[in-house]
């Protein structure tokens, strides 16, 4: 497990350092006035609007950046029991837990405020969003034996009142990630499924890449990073749904 978690931060470390050289991969606030990075969808912790929000099993711990040097806790959420992962996106945090997906308004982004919950069935639960839809993955696992193994679609145009769309079936899914047309799901953590949500409410499954180990990837730009058991991949997607091809490849742990 700690390996794992090791694979995630540095994932998310290599976002932020491409963010502070001025990508143009969509991973700044459209203002490009706060610090924001985007991170992959098995994090514990993001930042966004110049703070740092981190959940452990049933809270949320805000702290503020203003001295990037000497990070300052403003708050502390209870946010229920089996919490998992935390996601930004548009002046909202999506938080997956064992039972559903809690959002939470970054109007005042020091005191974030719980907008609505959506429950689902006991099961471990990443979560990514884009415009209007939310997408999550279900899986069974080792805490999460009453599990669904599923990709769910989910309408949040209101926030304060998630909508359930549909599910698709999967092996065992972990981490995803979504960028445009493209939504890309780890799958039983030795393939990646990617699907055409050219109709972000009916994700096509169009292929499926064998033999790539990841627990969890961030698409951005025709690049994706995926992070596994094999350390950390760089894929060019510029020829989907036909092929990914592989650029770079750090590995971990050896």
């Amino acid at each position: 497990m700690k390996k794992i978690n090791l694979l995630f931060s540095i994932l998310i470390t290599i976002t932020f350092i491409s963010c502070d050289k001025g990508s143009q991969n969509d991973l700044l606030s459209p203002n490009n006035s706060g610090i924001t990075g985007k991170s992959g969808s098995l994090a514990r912790y993001c930042i966004a609007e110049n703070f740092l929000y981190i959940v452990d099993e049933s809270k949320l711990h805000v702290y503020t950046l203003a001295n990037p040097s000497k990070p300052t806790k403003t708050s502390e959420k209870d946010m229920g029991f089996g919490i998992e992962t935390i996601f930004y996106y548009q002046q909202y945090l999506y938080i997956g837990s064992n039972n559903g997906m809690i959002i939470c308004s970054l109007t005042d982004p020091a005191n974030p405020t719980v907008v609505s919950t959506y429950s689902h069935i006991v099961s471990c639960d990443p979560v990514v969003v884009q415009e209007n839809y939310a997408y999550i993955t279900l899986r069974t696992g080792t805490n999460c034996a009453r599990g669904l193994n599923q990709l769910e679609v989910i309408d949040i145009s209101s926030k304060s009142d998630p909508q359930f769309i549909k599910a698709i079936p999967m092996k065992n899914p972990w981490g995803l990630g979504v960028d445009g047309t493209h939504l890309f799901v780890c799958d039983n953590a030795e393939s990646i499924a990617y699907f055409d949500i050219s109709n972000p409410a009916n994700p096509i499954l169009k292929n499926t890449f064998a033999n790539i180990f990841a627990f969890d990837l961030i698409p951005s730009n025709n690049l994706l990073i995926t992070t596994g058991k094999e350390g950390i991949k760089q894929y060019d997607y510029s020829n989907l749904p036909t092929s990914l091809n592989l650029l770079s490849k750090i590995e971990i742990g050896k």
